[in-house]
């Protein structure tokens, strides 16, 4: 047996633990999907790929060990497993899909092997390898607020989806692309109450939030970048002129 078929157990609610054959390459579309007493999963060597829904809503799951065989983690992977606290990603998992911890509730951490080359984790939160995407941050982590690190460009759409207790964020000007509901959003994509961003003028930052209707504050620049003079009041005989330049950054 080299798969075990879509949607295989799914809704077997009474189903607590399983182990996987060794021989067996993939954990095929929604394998498990609402298994909600699953606690416990032996997964072999032998999987390459755990697919789109494979142990989606299994809320009595609080760990689940990946092998380094593991490549591929699909959208939606773990969706719901409101039990999952952390998650180790092997080193040879090349891609994962969107979404593939969302609603995770009480996930506090996701760690990534050292020896992966496309993903790191930056104190629990999960990037691609070189630090310009953040991709996942986990719904449970404890702070209340959250600064992204300067050389990030992208902030994936739902990226701090289900993150109940962040308040605020701070987005550096490196940041150009931010996708739908990144942040500011609850699970129903309602705004999340004083959520506030603090990002720098004319930046993607400053735009998204004025976009989704968040309070902002523009930032100081850490270096001015200075347009034209203007003069603001002509000089006279009498009286000294004034002319000014502003960074269009922070205004």
């Amino acid at each position: 047996m080299k798969s075990i078929g879509d949607e295989a157990f799914s809704g077997c609610t009474s189903l607590k633990s399983i182990t996987i054959p060794n021989g067996v390459n993939e954990v095929s579309y929604c394998t498990f999907y609402g298994c909600k007493s699953l606690t416990s999963v032996s997964i072999p060597d032998s999987v390459t790929g755990i697919y789109g829904g494979a142990f989606s809503e299994c809320e009595s799951l609080t760990r689940i060990a990946l092998p380094n065989s593991v490549t591929v983690l699909e959208g939606s992977a773990f969706y719901g497993c409101s039990n999952l606290t952390s998650i180790n990603i092997p080193n040879g998992v090349t891609s994962i899909g969107d979404g593939a911890f969302y609603n995770c509730s009480s996930l506090t951490e996701i760690k990534v092997a050292s020896e992966n080359s496309n993903y790191v984790s930056v104190n629990g939160v999960l990037y691609n390898k070189d630090k310009t995407v953040i991709i996942h941050y986990p719904a449970k982590k404890k702070d209340k607020s959250y600064k992204i690190p300067d050389g990030v460009a992208i902030i994936a759409g739902d990226a701090f989806k289900y993150s109940a207790n962040l308040t605020s964020i701070t987005i550096p000007d490196s940041v150009t692309n931010i996708g739908d509901y990144a942040f500011g959003f609850d699970e129903n994509d309602e705004k999340i109450d004083g959520f506030k961003i603090y990002c720098y003028g004319g930046t993607a930052g400053e735009q998204y939030a004025k976009d989704n209707g968040f309070e902002y504050k523009i930032l100081e620049c850490k270096v001015h970048k200075f347009g034209e003079w203007t003069i603001t009041k002509e000089a006279s005989c009498t009286k000294d002129g004034e002319k000014v330049r502003i960074c269009p950054v922070c205004n």
